[in-house]
């Protein structure tokens, strides 16, 4: 799949194989805990 969109359609869909990026979703959560905006987590090399 080439697109981010087509993969969550195709993981609505059930179809096998289908991989999803969880990192950005995880990172915001994880920003919380440490206490950093998301960008500052997602960008800053020591996370």
């Amino acid at each position: 799949m080439s697109s981010g969109v087509a993969r969550v359609k195709a993981a609505f869909k059930g179809e096998q194989g289908v991989e999803l990026a969880a990192y950005p979703i995880l990172g915001a959560v994880t920003a919380k805990f440490v206490g950093k905006s998301v960008r500052e987590y997602l960008t800053d090399p020591a996370f």
